[in-house]
This record gives C-alpha cells, sequence and structure tokens, in this order.
C-alpha cells in the first residue's frame, strides 16, 4: 500500500462505480478497505476522495474542498452516464 498516491480520473471514477454498485449490499467500511486495495492507497485516503466528491456534489455544502479537477470530471461523467441518479441520491451513497 503507497503512502502517498497519485489519484487518476479512473480511480475516482471507479470509486464512485464501486459505491453505487454495493453500497446496498456491503458495509461501509469494508467497501472502503476494497477500494484502497484496488488501487493500493490508504483507507484515509479514499475516505478524504470520497468527502472531496461529497463537497463537489453539495456545491461546498459539505466535505472538504480541496478536490481535484479529476475528481469533479468524474463525478460528471457518472451522472451523466447514470441518468437515473440524482445529486442527493449520489451524497447518500457515499456518506
Amino acid at each position: 500500500m503507497k503512502l502517498q498516491h497519485n489519484w487518476t480520473y479512473s480511480d475516482n471514477l471507479l470509486v464512485i462505480n464501486f459505491f453505487y454498485r454495493h453500497y446496498k449490499y456491503e458495509d461501509y467500511e469494508l467497501l472502503i478497505k476494497k477500494i484502497a486495495c484496488e488501487i493500493g492507497t490508504t483507507v484515509a485516503s479514499v475516505k478524504l476522495k470520497i468527502s472531496n466528491m461529497i463537497y463537489i456534489l453539495s456545491n461546498g455544502s459539505y466535505g472538504h474542498s480541496n478536490y481535484s479537477e479529476d475528481s469533479r470530471l468524474a463525478v460528471f461523467e457518472f451522472l451523466d452516464q447514470n441518468r437515473n441518479v440524482s445529486l442527493n441520491r449520489l451524497i447518500m451513497i457515499l456518506k
């Protein structure tokens, strides 16, 4: 596991897609651990990335503001590909 991970657009998209597919069936902490193992980073890094995505989705009302452009693009790419998922629903899934 890397202490310093350089997040890519694909990593960001993987986080959102993985959560969307598994949030109903698996524990939140277990999902985060699986994602961290898949990407090769720490659990804390995944949690921070999720917080960044929540910030993007909530228009700055919640989460951490130091998000990357790749995070923003991945969030809106996911929403574009999954038009049945609202912003509020995706926030709920990621929380």
